[in-house]
């Protein structure tokens, strides 16, 4: 199932944005989808292969005022659409709607609204199409103020939940190990970008790879060449150390039967000097 991934300062950004807005609000949400795809292999070799999701929220877009691009039977105005979103729209991965004091449930105007932007927005996909709905209680003094929402995807035309994961906001002394990225960061385009690319020529060379890696693996290089040239002397002075070896053996055993010699010949030797 796919899961929606939001930073807590966008979060609470567009919280804010809502609740000060003097009316009901919508408008639409930028960011992107990424699948991944994880392969785990079992003690008994067996692969089981994990698809994960995620529709990451980079920022959102709101709208000069309700049905501001689709009339009442919740039918989207293409042509106003496109001229309303500009360069957005290739980045749009679904709409909000934020509604004062009403029950979450889902209209049937937002209902139409959202199968109409499906057929208005060419490449996106109905199971990671996003729409989101927000509401806000206040107390019985109006002194706190309770806020909800839901997130969902429509699945022939029934509205499915997804799960909403804001990034900063989660256990920070989880050790487990990351195997997939769920930034929400557009590295791709934004001030985000326009930084990284004023220090590019500093890290990149002409062929776009980092001056530093480069450096790495010519270092990397020298140090196989090195301990290559160790691993031969070590192995020449090995296999010298084992004819020395050998040959101290011979030696002593030559030694020993030149010892035994000696000592027969002088057990000889006394025994003719007894006899006489």
């Amino acid at each position: 199932m796919a899961s929606v991934n939001i930073a807590g300062s966008l979060w609470s950004s567009l919280f804010l944005d809502q609740t000060t807005c003097p009316c009901d609000q919508e408008g639409f949400l930028v960011g992107e989808v990424a699948t991944h795809y994880t392969s785990m292999t079992t003690d008994t070799q067996e692969k089981h292969k994990k698809e994960e999701t995620h529709i990451n929220v980079y920022s959102y877009f709101p709208c000069a005022g309700l049905g501001s691009f689709y009339n009442n039977k919740g039918h989207v105005n293409q042509v106003h659409l496109l001229s309303m979103l500009k360069e957005n729209y290739k980045n749009i991965i679904g709409w909000y709607k934020f509604r004062r004091m009403t029950p979450m449930d889902i209209s049937m105007r937002e209902r139409s609204v959202h199968q109409s932007l499906l057929n208005c927005l060419h490449g996106v996909s109905e199971q990671t199409f996003i729409f989101g709905l927000f509401t806000q209680f206040p107390n019985g003094c109006a002194t706190t103020h309770t806020m909800d929402y839901l997130f969902s995807v429509s699945n022939d035309n029934n509205f499915v939940p997804v799960p909403v994961n804001v990034i900063n906001l989660g256990n920070t002394e989880n050790s487990d190990y990351k195997l997939s990225s769920n930034s929400v960061i557009n590295t791709s385009s934004g001030i985000y970008s326009k930084v990284l690319d004023s220090f590019r020529d500093q890290f990149f060379d002409g062929k776009g790879q980092l001056h530093s890696v480069n450096a790495i693996q010519e270092m990397n290089v020298s140090m196989q060449s090195k301990l290559l040239s160790l691993r031969q002397n070590v192995e020449i002075s090995e296999n010298n150390l084992q004819s020395l070896f050998t040959e101290v053996k011979e030696l002593r055993l030559k030694a020993e039967e030149k010892r035994k010699a000696r000592q027969a010949l002088q057990k000889e030797k006394n025994g003719v000097c007894f006899q006489l």
